[in-house]
């Protein structure tokens, strides 16, 4: 989990900054946080000064480390077991990842699920990102038009769980871009 998985001003950002601080325990200094969730030193900060303020919390600092003496109106447990426990994050990263390198590559979808994920994702990234969607697009109706096989509708896969947040699908595959575009 890195803390640009999820779209500016959403709360799971400082989450996952409180999750990191707990982590990394006495070495919880804004330099380490901030390379384990891959952004800035001013953004852990940021959401340090957000959870002091906004959620009453109490961190201690000790030399550059912070430690969180007080979760304040949080509760700890349920913040924890809903960052830990996302295996669909971890599936979602992977699907980000082939998504990324099917586009690179033209390549074609290799089943029923990613072809689906092929034409979901073309329609997130149409507007932004015409080009790869119509790859994308392309190359999952070629699969379903091959194999004969319908295609799930777009509210099918996100209650099949193929998908379960879509706007933090949307900004995740837009931030892996953004990448690829400017790496190219």
């Amino acid at each position: 989990m890195k803390y640009k998985d999820f779209p500016k001003h959403d709360l799971r950002r400082c989450f996952s900054v409180l999750l990191t601080i707990e982590q990394l325990g006495e070495k919880a200094t804004a330099h380490y946080a901030s390379l384990a969730l891959e952004c800035t030193r001013a953004e852990v900060l940021r959401a340090i000064d957000l959870a002091r303020e906004q959620l009453r919390m109490r961190f201690e600092k000790i030399g550059s480390s912070y430690r969180i003496d007080d979760w304040g109106v949080v509760n700890r447990n349920a913040v924890m077991a809903d960052l830990r426990a996302s295996p669909a994050r971890e599936t979602e990263d992977s699907m980000l990842g082939a998504l990324i390198d099917a586009i690179r590559a033209e390549r074609s979808p290799s089943s029923h699920g990613e072809a689906d994920l092929f034409r979901f994702a073309a329609q997130l990234l149409k507007t932004r990102y015409p080009m790869h969607a119509k790859t994308l697009d392309s190359a999952a109706r070629s699969y379903f038009d091959k194999t004969r096989v319908k295609p799930r509708s777009f509210p099918q896969m996100v209650s099949d769980g193929l998908v379960t947040d879509v706007a933090r699908f949307r900004h995740a595959i837009e931030n892996r871009l953004e990448h690829v575009c400017a790496n190219a």
